[in-house]
């Protein structure tokens, strides 16, 4: 039986409720594949039901609304969430912390696989300083757990995180062959260093610079890039990937890449000029960037359906107003007016 419909409000009054008791971060996490940097889904094939759909979410980035509703959305057609979320929860959006328990909330209650986005991996405690610091700009997360009025209680789920981000899976080998990432791939330079040996390449992907490009590395429209290594996010086009998957071929066919990172305002970028290996990026937040949160926030907000049998389809949530503005004046009552 499904669960009756929960509203974004109910959802943030009960982690709210949470927040103001204390209530201390789990000390296990309960988030699918921890501590297997490179996820093959050939061999790791049982993380859902083989009979049960998986839902992928891209960057949520504070948006808890997004989180909240687009929850409820796949819980009134599932009997359980099988989640697969593309990385960055944080840092942008208002309510980082907020996002952080709930979504620990959804894996304990169904099957979460949580690949690491760069602003999860970039908090980090700076002991000699006395406080958090971020490698990305602006790491808005970052700041408000410098204030001094920000509660013990949400600086120790910041540092859940910070303890929990480095064990999440950088990548995810489906086995319907599509490549999941909040980034990218192993760009040119390093695919020349790569072993002749293919028993040996699933260590090299695990290499340190391989995650971080599986990270930090961006899709562009551009066909082919030369990687910039004088920063982390060196971009891509479709003939790397088409490179790329040829090179891993002796370890697994690849034929699709979908990814995170890149902020799309539909929600969704179906890259029609990638022919040969499909790419899909996914935006889950709905705010438009660099105005106020509650301005043109998106009429719909998408996720990506995964069929047992691989099938694929992008599913968008029209956004009632009204539930948007009951939780604006539940968390956001200033801006609310």
């Amino acid at each position: 039986m499904r669960p009756a419909r929960k509203s974004p409000v109910l959802y943030y009054r009960e982690i709210q409720s949470a927040l103001a008791e204390d209530v201390a971060p789990p000390t296990e996490a309960a988030y699918l594949g921890l501590g297997k940097p490179v996820l093959d889904g050939r061999i790791h094939g049982s993380l859902w039901p083989a009979t049960e759909p998986v839902y992928v979410l891209g960057d949520i980035h504070g948006d808890f609304f997004a989180l909240a509703y687009l929850a409820d959305q796949i819980l009134q057609r599932e009997e359980k969430l099988n989640l697969l979320f593309l990385g960055d929860l944080v840092d942008r959006g208002p309510h980082s912390a907020e996002c952080l328990v709930l979504l620990d909330r959804l894996a304990r209650q169904g099957k979460v696989l949580w690949l690491a986005g760069n602003h999860d991996l970039s908090l980090s405690w700076a002991p000699e300083r006395g406080r958090f610091r971020s490698r990305v700009e602006p790491a808005e997360y970052c700041d408000e757990l410098n204030l001094a009025t920000t509660r013990e209680v949400r600086r120790n789920w910041a540092r859940h995180l910070i303890a929990l981000a480095p064990s999440l899976p950088r990548a995810f080998l489906h086995p319907s062959e599509t490549l999941f990432t909040h980034g990218g791939f192993p760009l040119e330079d390093l695919r020349a260093r790569r072993p002749d040996d293919s028993g040996l390449l699933p260590r090299w992907l695990e290499d340190e610079k391989c995650l971080s490009d599986f990270t930090w590395t961006r899709m562009t429209r551009h066909p082919r890039k030369i990687p910039n290594r004088e920063t982390l996010g060196s971009s891509y086009g479709h003939l790397d990937f088409d490179d790329f998957c040829t090179a891993i071929r002796p370890w697994a066919e690849i034929r699709s890449l979908v990814a995170g990172h890149q902020h799309c305002p539909e929600g969704f970028d179906a890259h029609p000029s990638w022919k040969k290996h499909p790419a899909l990026t996914l935006t889950g937040f709905g705010f438009a960037e660099h105005v106020p949160y509650q301005a043109d926030y998106r009429a719909y907000l998408t996720v990506l359906r995964l069929h047992p049998d691989g099938a694929r389809r992008l599913l968008r949530f029209p956004v009632p107003s009204g539930d948007f503005s009951d939780f604006m004046a539940a968390a956001l009552p200033h801006a609310a007016g």
